[in-house]
């Protein structure tokens, strides 16, 4: 019984990603050779609109020449070709990828400055917290080369002070 309702439901399953490939496909035309073609992307520009059978929503052609269009790429300055041919699908497709792409690379821009400034602002507060220790006075101490510990002297302890107090005017104004 078990394997029978096993088998029902993996036919189904199978049944269901089957049809689901099809519904991937926005895009459906005829081409040259009278074909037809499904793709989730544009057909390309040499395909006339009169083979264009199915579009995604929202991108299909204006209908009316009387309603106002919004141009998609810059007016055309003085050395450009006649400019009133509207940009097709595909050139909307690649500018709109362009803006997207500008975007996440200024949003990453500013994530890393952001970062380097907490790193930065961390250091400083770490520099002033070992300055404050050590002109408190109390007992400092270092680890050498070979792992013990050496209890710093005076004239140690006055080196790292100045070299604490001009890495902070240095690094933190």
């Amino acid at each position: 019984m078990k394997t029978t309702r096993a088998k029902t439901v993996r036919g189904l399953l199978v049944c269901g990603l089957l049809c689901s490939f099809s519904v991937l496909a926005q895009y459906q035309w005829r081409d040259a050779n009278g074909n037809m073609q499904f793709s989730d992307r544009p057909p390309p520009g040499d395909i006339p609109e009169a083979n264009i059978i199915r579009r995604p929503r929202g991108m299909e052609p204006v209908r009316s020449l009387s309603t106002p269009s919004i141009p998609s790429s810059p007016a055309p300055q003085a050395g450009d070709k006649g400019g009133s041919k509207p940009a097709s699908l595909a050139e909307r497709e690649m500018e709109f990828r362009k803006r997207q792409t500008e975007n996440a690379e200024k949003a990453k821009k500013q994530a890393d400055k952001e970062a380097q400034d907490a790193q930065r602002k961390a250091a400083c507060e770490q520099q002033r917290n070992q300055l404050a220790a050590l002109e408190s006075g109390q007992r400092m101490s270092r680890f050498d080369a070979s792992g013990e510990r050496v209890v710093m002297e005076d004239g140690d302890r006055n080196a790292e002070q100045e070299r604490v107090r001009r890495s902070l005017e240095q690094h933190c104004k």
